[in-house]
């Protein structure tokens, strides 16, 4: 047996408590939220609960003041709480301003979604602000630095999220779920609020399909890459294409000699 003089066990205490406190609080690394009008006290219910295997209980967390418990199927939402989600967990809330329920999910690195509550129910379900709306299936590009394209804001209703080649997986659409290069968002119910990198709002609605995928930026020499290309420009000769070699390389700020081809002129007097 081994002893440990009270300075070491109160080290020890420590120690695992820190590594405890993520898992208690739920640190997320994405955040949103969800404005509930009502005049009633109680906002929602959690209706479903899917945890991930290998964290459990603490899949899913309800924050509300200084205290952290899992949540539970049937537990009520009040105005400042807090449910978070670890990757691959995903749960169900009935808010009282709207008849769908609102589906949530941990995404790939977690989800924490602010519960609030925004004013009288005479007022409409507050639903985000959307730049661009259109019916019908369509096709975006996104020039983006990030590796994912976007997010899904919100969604009301049923959607799934179809990623990989000709074997594709699904997965349910859920609130702040990242989507990549080559995604395919299909909405079979209500609709779905997309957010890009590119500061654009998108709104999917029923029945709707919309195909994202990465636009690389383009090069600076890709400008004139028709131009140099062109047949009577080709015509110039060798002398023209080494110029324009050397050109790109300047522009990627590379070093470069620029040979200078020799001509004898003749003069009659």
């Amino acid at each position: 047996m081994i002893y440990l003089s009270g300075s070491y066990r109160l080290i020890l205490i420590l120690g695992v408590i820190l590594l405890c406190i993520p898992l208690a609080t739920g640190q997320a690394v994405s955040q949103t939220t969800i404005q509930v009008y009502t005049d009633e006290d109680i906002l929602g219910r959690i209706t479903s609960i899917t945890a991930n295997n290998d964290i459990g209980v603490y899949s899913v967390t309800i924050t509300r003041g200084m205290s952290v418990s899992p949540a539970q199927v049937g537990d009520t939402l009040k105005h400042k709480d807090v449910i978070t989600l670890q990757k691959g967990s995903f749960a169900d809330i009935q808010l009282v301003d709207r008849s769908e329920k609102t589906m949530l999910g941990g995404g790939t690195g977690g989800t924490a979604i602010l519960i609030e509550k925004a004013g009288g129910s005479s007022a409409k379900a507050a639903t985000p602000e959307v730049t661009e709306s259109e019916s019908g299936s369509r096709t975006v590009y996104v020039e983006t630095e990030y590796g994912d394209v976007g997010s899904i804001k919100f969604i009301e209703g049923k959607g799934k999220i179809w990623r990989g080649g000709g074997n594709k997986l699904s997965y349910p659409a859920t609130v702040s779920y990242p989507l990549i290069d080559g995604d395919v968002l299909t909405v079979t119910e209500g609709y779905a609020v997309v957010e890009l990198h590119d500061s654009r709002v998108l709104t999917v609605n029923e029945g709707d399909k919309l195909y994202l995928y990465k636009k690389e930026p383009m090069s600076p020499e890709s400008f004139l890459d028709p131009v140099i290309n062109h047949p009577l420009v080709k015509q110039a000769g060798s002398f023209l294409d080494d110029t324009w070699e050397s050109f790109k390389k300047l522009l990627r700020g590379e070093s470069f000699e620029v040979k200078v081809p020799s001509a004898t002129a003749g003069v009659r007097g």
